[in-house]
């Protein structure tokens, strides 16, 4: 509904342009015409009201013996039916050619007059004239019509903008020439005129009622306006059909020349109240608006009515009351007058629509004043001095030589120029600066601050070249930038004023939410606040008041709010315009990307830093992990063993150890913490230290010692945390092992099938597989469990291999496991080799196999050969 709504509007737009562009180019043309054209002869009769027959003669016919009360017959032999035949004859005859006009004499009979016909203009165009007619008849109607139009494509469903439409649309109406072009234009400009009038006047009613607020009276009693609307609107067929008889059938309006009076008085009564009630509306509305802004609006409207309005206000009462109207018997110097004044009233209504702020009418006549006094005396000045030296050079050299009067004209040059560039400019300058005039290129500013944005790396500088730059492009004294710590928005850096940086707005605040919901600038009305500001709390209402602030911007980051630029008042006491917040809203989202960015680098830094001493840690950790494992292995008669272990990571939860024992036993641990990293170094260290702490007790009976560090361990863990974990005790006296298994992977037993042999297993022959699984649950989950020992008597060429899941389940890109079978088949293989080269064997298969791929989880290998 609303889109087809729109559609209608815009039709209606398109019609009412066509109708409008029309009418200004008719009365244009005949403006111009009428001014320049000397050859072009006027009509010797012209319309008039209060003559009898509507038809008056003109001072060339009435010296040709008509009068006022004759009734024009007819005009060289066509029978005269109305004005239009006369314009069409005349407009393409020439002054001094004769017509003939047939009139009947009230109580004389029939006559006939030979008028010479006068020119439309008499003597040549003058400066004056062609001044007025290009102001008055091209310039300013011109700028009404597009201001209007502009104005309702931009808000076709705003009733104000087809109000504003309908006054400025009137502008052509007072240069206009009805009637003046013969054929269809005559008809077509006389009916615009009509309408574009009333219009006027019913738009003027209705947009002192609604703008900017609705009125208190036409809310209590909406059905007053009707009674001043409706008749005007009846006007405009009446006067329409008036003015059609006039042109085409002046017999047959004749018997109702009795209404034409009543008409025209009630036309200029209704037109007068229309004006009153536009003047008096906008007045009242002064004391009573909510905000400033509207107040300035209406201010600069209010004082633009009454200097336009209040003169076509009294030529409309003298014309009711007078016999003739003003505007036949005033002078032309009068009738200018109004004009140049009727002129205040639609731009004064054009500046508070383009100017997004209106200025308090005091501001824009002492700036205005000044600033045109300052310039005016400067071009004076310029004038005196360019005119002084031409004065004297052509004096000079009409005295000296012929050579002296070919340079004379180039020195003048090279001294106008001189002047212009060096003295002129800079003082021109000097003069914007000093009002605070002179303009600012916007992509300029933008590109300067983005360059320079991008090159900083701390917050500070670039808030203060930033506030430094838009303090010298808009004449801002007070800029403050709030900054987004934690839940406030402390005071970083303040221009001007205040000196304390202890200003902080809570991120809760009403100032902070409004601009983090609309993202958009934010004008600080204290007079009559906007919502945002009237629900602040009073310590928010005080930050603001104590920064100046009179517009507040949001400096969006990508993906939250990370401060506010908060602005005072400018030097030249101005509001920020669109093309002020136009800027500021651009330069605050470069400065917000700009801050983000620099908290940005801070925080990598930060970050790289933390990260350097995390490594540095890690690397001592894995030095001290590394010193955990065993340094040296301690000598056992009739065997030969070694382990290994790699972390995944920098450090890991393996675990491997061998530990002497009394009576020349070897105690041999191999553990695997869950987890990796850190955390599983940490409970791994803490597997040693309760290992040795159990071993060097004299703790004999195995699966006691596994017993009690299970409870140490469930003690000293979380409960996500466990440890699988093999412990045997050799007794190189009888070759015999005992062992638990606390749910480690089972270690491997390599025994030849035929060790009187004398070697180990041949990886062609038999061999015997043994896995050692005797014990119990792994360490850590429970606080009370019971482990059993295992026991295995071992021989010579027994090859005992203990290893983590790491090395078994080492895996490819595919996730395709190694095996515990490939490990015990690479083992067989490489038995004839030491405990050491067999590991390193493993490892380089494993590594072999999985081509590459990381590393998954920690390794470590235990390798015991019996000699």
């Amino acid at each position: 509904m609303q889109t087809n709504l729109a559609k209608l509007l815009y039709l209606l737009v398109a019609l009412l342009a066509v109708g409008s562009s029309l009418f200004y180019v008719a009365s244009t043309a005949a403006a111009f015409d009428s001014f320049l054209n000397a050859d072009r002869a006027r009509p010797p009769l012209q319309y008039s009201h209060s003559s009898s027959f509507l038809v008056q003669p003109l001072p060339e016919s009435r010296r040709a013996g008509m009068d006022a009360v004759d009734e024009v017959l007819s005009v060289n032999g066509e029978p005269f039916t109305g004005m239009a035949g006369l314009i069409r004859q005349t407009f393409y005859a020439h002054p001094g050619q004769i017509a003939s006009i047939v009139y009947h004499h009230q109580g004389g009979g029939m006559h006939t007059a030979r008028v010479g016909l006068m020119p439309q203009r008499r003597g040549p165009p003058t400066v004056s004239g062609w001044l007025i007619t290009i102001v008055l008849g091209v310039l300013f109607p011109g700028f009404c019509l597009l201001l209007g139009f502009w104005v309702v494509l931009a808000r076709p469903l705003d009733w104000n903008a087809w109000f504003l439409l309908g006054i400025m649309n009137v502008a052509p109406v007072f240069i206009a020439k009805p009637g003046y072009f013969p054929g269809f234009l005559a008809i077509f400009t006389i009916f615009w005129q009509n309408f574009a009038v009333q219009w006027m006047l019913i738009s003027l009613i209705l947009f002192s009622i609604y703008f900017p607020v609705r009125s208190r009276v036409d809310a209590r009693l909406p059905w007053i306006k009707w009674l001043v609307i409706i008749p005007q609107i009846l006007l405009v067929p009446l006067n329409f059909a008036i003015e059609y008889g006039v042109l085409y059938r002046i017999h047959f309006i004749q018997p109702y020349l009795s209404a034409v009076d009543p008409l025209e008085l009630a036309g200029n009564v209704f037109a007068a109240i229309s004006l009153c009630i536009f003047i008096a509306s906008i007045i009242r509305k002064l004391f009573i608006v909510p905000t400033p802004d509207a107040r300035r609006r209406l201010g600069v409207v209010a004082a633009g009515s009454l200097l336009g309005l209040s003169p076509v206000l009294v030529i409309l009462v003298t014309s009711t009351f007078s016999d003739k109207p003003l505007i036949e018997v005033a002078p032309p110097w009068a009738l200018l007058t109004v004009a140049v004044l009727f002129t205040f009233f639609p731009l004064s209504l054009g500046y508070t629509v383009i100017v997004q702020r209106a200025l308090d009418l005091r501001i824009i006549l002492r700036q205005g004043t000044r600033y045109a006094f300052a310039r005016g005396t400067l071009w004076v000045l310029q004038t005196v001095v360019f005119t002084f030296l031409a004065f004297r050079l052509y004096h000079f050299a009409y005295a000296s030589g012929r050579a002296v009067q070919l340079v004379a004209p180039l020195a003048f040059v090279v001294v106008v120029f001189f002047v212009r560039l060096r003295v002129a400019r800079p003082l021109s300058l000097w003069i914007d600066r000093r009002f605070f005039r002179e303009a600012y290129s916007v992509d300029q500013v933008l590109v300067e601050l983005s360059e320079q944005a991008r090159t900083f790396r701390e917050t500070e500088p670039l808030l203060r070249t930033i506030t430094e730059r838009l303090s010298q492009t808009l004449h801002v004294e007070r800029i403050a930038f709030l900054l987004r710590r934690g839940k406030l928005f402390q005071l970083q850096y303040a221009y001007g004023s205040p000196d304390h940086l202890d200003l902080a707005l809570s991120e809760n605040s009403s100032t902070i939410r409004a601009l983090t919901i609309d993202r958009s600038p934010k004008q600080v009305y204290r007079e009559h606040p906007d919502p945002w500001l009237a629900l602040a709390a009073p310590t928010e209402v005080s930050v603001l008041n104590r920064l100046e602030a009179e517009l507040l911007l949001p400096l969006p980051g990508r993906s939250s709010l990370i401060g506010v630029m908060a602005l005072g008042p400018k030097l030249s006491e101005e509001p920020y315009s669109r093309s002020d917040r136009r800027l500021l809203s651009s330069v605050a989202l470069q400065t917000g990307l700009a801050i983000e960015n620099s908290a940005l680098v801070h925080s990598l830094a930060e970050e790289s830093a933390q990260r350097q001493r995390i490594d540095r840690e890690i690397e001592i950790a894995r030095q001290v992990q590394q010193l955990l494992l065993p340094q040296t292995y301690p000598v056992v008669a009739g065997i030969e063993f070694a382990g290994f272990s790699r972390a995944a990571r920098e450090v890991g939860g393996d675990y491997y150890d061998f530990i002497p024992l009394e009576n020349g036993r070897l105690g041999i641990a191999i553990g695997d913490v869950s987890g990796k990293g850190i955390s599983a170094a940490l409970l791994m260290a803490s597997v040693r230290s309760a290992l040795h702490g159990l071993t060097f007790s004299g703790m004999l009976d195995l699966a006691r010692l596994i017993e009690g560090l299970n409870r140490i361990i469930y003690d000293s863990s979380t409960s996500n945390r466990f440890v699988t974990f093999f412990f045997g005790e050799y007794d190189p006296s009888t070759r015999i092992l005992d062992y638990v298994n606390a749910g480690h992977n089972a270690p491997v037993l390599l025994r030849p099938s035929l060790p009187q042999k004398g070697s180990y297993c041949d990886p062609e022959g038999p061999c015997m597989v043994q896995r050692l699984e005797t014990g119990g649950p792994v360490i850590g989950i429970f606080s009370q469990v019971q482990y059993e020992q295992g026991q295995i008597q071992l021989q010579p060429f027994d090859v005992f291999i203990a290893f983590t899941d790491g090395i078994s389940e080492a895996m490819t890109t595919d996730l395709e496991e190694w095996g515990e079978e490939k490990l015990i088949a690479v083992a067989r293989m490489n038995t004839h080799l030491s405990a050491e080269a067999m590991i390193s064997a493993l490892v380089a298969s494993a590594d072999r196999y999985t081509a590459g791929a990381p590393q998954y989880d920690d390794l470590s290998l235990v390798v015991l050969k019996v000699l």
